[in-house]
């Protein structure tokens, strides 16, 4: 039985979350720095293992959890996988790269903040969700232009828009599209 989330707790979340980002942009540069100091100058090869992982992580609780599954729920989370890998390779900088994580997280942490106010099925949460997401990654860069060690990029703008859409495509059209099916 799935239970529905407090929503004032996942809103909360989410604008803890959302928070976390926009105060940390002036200091994200020097956070990367002495993250891939101390990980030896390898950072983007720990960001790939973790996306490879949580990929494999997705696709196992999908085996194991849900019974009555198609070759559909399989597919999504591969072909999203090279998506992502398309867009890995096509960032230049490493916050490129690490804004796929983050406006995937965001988007996820939206899908569950509109559930409590659209039905699973209602396509209006997940186009709510993508578009908050979107709108937020858009707002990220425009507050870029105010800090003196940071720049507005239309590139980081489409790749926060990537992949937050994409992150809501893989939970409409893989998770929540086997819990319909359980129910």
């Amino acid at each position: 039985m799935n239970k529905k989330p407090d929503g004032t707790v996942v809103w909360a979340v989410f604008a803890v979350y959302v928070l976390t980002v926009f105060f940390s942009l002036g200091a994200a540069p020097e956070i990367w720095k002495a993250i891939n100091a101390s990980l030896g100058g390898k950072g983007m090869y720990w960001i790939l293992i973790v996306y490879g992982m949580a990929a494999v992580g997705a696709l196992t609780y999908i085996a194991v959890t849900f019974k009555g599954r198609n070759i559909w729920h399989y597919l999504v989370l591969p072909a999203s996988g090279v998506c992502y890998f398309l867009l890995i390779k096509a960032s230049k900088m490493p916050d490129e790269k690490i804004h796929l994580a983050e406006y995937s997280i965001m988007a996820a942490l939206a899908c569950l903040a509109f559930r409590g106010h659209f039905d699973k099925k209602d396509p209006l949460l997940y186009v709510s969700a993508g578009a908050l997401s979107v709108f937020l990654g858009f707002l990220d860069e425009i507050v870029q232009l105010m800090l003196p060690n940071r720049y507005f990029d239309w590139n980081d703008v489409l790749v926060n828009a990537a992949s937050s859409i994409l992150a809501v495509l893989v939970i409409r059209f893989s998770f929540v599209r086997l819990e319909m099916k359980r129910s």
